[in-house]
């Protein structure tokens, strides 16, 4: 068996293991059907309060539960409750000192290593094959560095239960973390066939045989056509791969798949076309894609670099259009503008580019110019929120205010799991004077999502009407309304921040 030393490989096997993750704070249930099903559902749009209040109500029930139990601690560690977690489960091992799945719940609600390594240990005391306390201790060991432990309790576990999507991937991570990349790819490979539908397994294997990712991510969409990961990165193995007209096809199946659009997919699904037509090399392409993340810890290497690529390419609409944006974002104003004429220019009939040059017409206070390239791009890409909050406030910004909140509601109807129209309608009622609509605007998203930046709009426009205490009242109402602990915290928050009204003077 070879042994290697972490490399990139090891690097692509953790982005797949975070991949996994990305709409849920716990793989699903494979087959489950019923609440736990309703509550990650609701996780993936966002509602941790919807999916706290299914599981209470199931589990007051359904109490020994171990699945919808996992999943209620992996929420409330998720926003910072842990406590409240382990603090019921060490009151049910009070009531029933001997029952395993107490003791595992108590140790996966911990966020101390040692106690909840004790807790693991404990419940495997009392029932020795406990697939999931094992599965628990291999957590601990592998977070704290004991790799080798780690993948021997997690091989324990799946001797008992083949089953146990976490087992699988822990045992496929700790191969991978101690550089065994033979071992993680066998591993892998079990576990594609013993838990076929964790997307997780799937990209882990993806990762880990680069070469044949392809193939393998094949299978993996046949098997969950509709998993948005899946769907993604075989795209991106097939764009990789050179296998444009397949990449195509997966770009739009993946878009299909996102609710919102996601702007990164369809800058990759439009590069396409010109490497196609021969006017963006390959390396140029994979240039563009590498530099726009790093783009603001380096903007001038990132320049300097996108200027060779413009060189290189110089038929490239999209080499240009990046430039620009980028020229645009470090105050280059004029020769951004020219770059990006030319961008649109060579891509003449791009959403993309109407929606960049757009933008940036908007951003320097010219929306008459910026308000018909917008709303072609809207058109064209109704899937995206961005670009229908930036034709609204064009349309505010040449005083068309009934057009551009009549737009904003039917964004906010459109894309209700998508902060930026609910912020944008807001701030258009607020400086309009239009405060309790505002509100109302604000605490309706903040029941379907409760977003930091959503909580933070409505304590500024309470400030900035002068009715402080009433962003604590809305939390305090969202609060008792959803069961979210959230609130509650932001209101005291609040309250704290809030300066006490003026006692009034007692009466003559």
């Amino acid at each position: 068996m070879s042994r290697m030393s972490p490399i990139p490989w090891a690097a692509a096997l953790g982005r797949a293991f975070r991949l996994a993750f990305v709409l849920a704070v716990a793989l699903p249930a494979v087959g489950r059907a019923g609440p736990v099903e309703d509550a990650e559902a609701a996780l993936q749009r966002g509602s941790l309060g919807q999916a706290l209040r299914t599981l209470a109500v199931h589990l007051d029930k359904n109490p020994d539960d171990v699945v919808a139990s996992e999943l209620q601690i992996d929420i409330l560690l998720t926003i910072g409750q842990g406590g409240e977690a382990a603090r019921h489960w060490r009151q049910a091992i009070v009531d029933n000192p001997k029952n395993p799945d107490a003791w595992y719940l108590l140790g996966r609600s911990e966020v101390n290593p040692d106690t909840a390594m004790a807790a693991y240990q404990k419940a495997l005391e009392l029932k020795p094959r406990h697939a999931r306390a094992l599965t628990g201790l291999g957590a601990v060991q592998s977070a704290t560095g004991k790799t080798t432990a780690a993948a021997e309790n997690f091989q324990a576990a799946l001797d008992v239960d083949p089953t146990l999507a976490e087992a699988w991937s822990g045992l496929i991570r700790s191969r991978a973390i101690a550089g065994d990349r033979s071992a993680a790819e066998s591993a892998a490979r079990r576990a594609v066939i013993a838990v076929p539908h964790s997307n997780g397994v799937w990209l882990a294997l993806a990762a880990l045989v680069p070469d044949d990712a392809v193939s393998v991510l094949t299978q993996a969409a046949s098997r969950l056509p509709e998993d948005p990961q899946i769907q993604i990165n075989l795209a991106r193995s097939l764009f990789t791969s050179t296998k444009w007209d397949r990449a195509e096809k997966a770009y739009d199946r993946a878009l299909s798949l996102v609710p919102d659009g996601d702007a990164q997919l369809q800058v990759e699904r439009a590069m396409i076309a010109e490497i196609k037509a021969r006017r963006l090399s390959l390396q140029g392409a994979t240039t563009i894609l590498e530099i726009r993340p790093a783009a603001s810890q380096a903007p001038d290497v990132a320049l300097s670099t996108l200027a060779e690529v413009v060189s290189s390419n110089p038929e490239s609409g999209w080499a240009r259009l990046v430039h620009g944006n980028l020229l645009s974002s470090v105050g280059r104003v004029a020769e951004a503008e020219r770059e990006l004429r030319s961008a649109l220019v060579a891509l003449p009939s791009s959403p993309e580019a109407w929606g960049a040059v757009g933008a940036f017409y908007l951003s320097q206070r010219r929306a008459a110019e910026a308000r018909p390239l917008l709303e072609k791009a809207t058109a064209a890409r109704p899937t995206d929120p961005g670009l229908a909050v930036a034709a609204a406030v064009a349309a505010a910004e040449m005083g068309k205010l009934d057009q551009a909140e009549l737009e904003l509601r039917k964004a906010v109807t459109r894309f209700p799991h998508s902060i930026g129209p609910t912020l944008a309608l807001a701030r258009l009622l607020v400086n309009g004077h239009r405060g309790e609509e505002a509100f109302v605007v604000l605490t309706d998203a903040l029941r379907r999502s409760p977003e930091v930046n959503l909580a933070s709009a409505l304590a500024s426009a309470a400030r900035e009407l002068g009715q402080p205490g009433r962003a604590v009242e809305l939390m305090r109402q969202l609060a008792d309304e959803t069961g979210d602990p959230r609130f509650s915290r932001v209101a005291d928050g609040l309250s704290a921040e809030t300066p006490a009204l003026p006692t009034p003077p007692p009466a003559p």
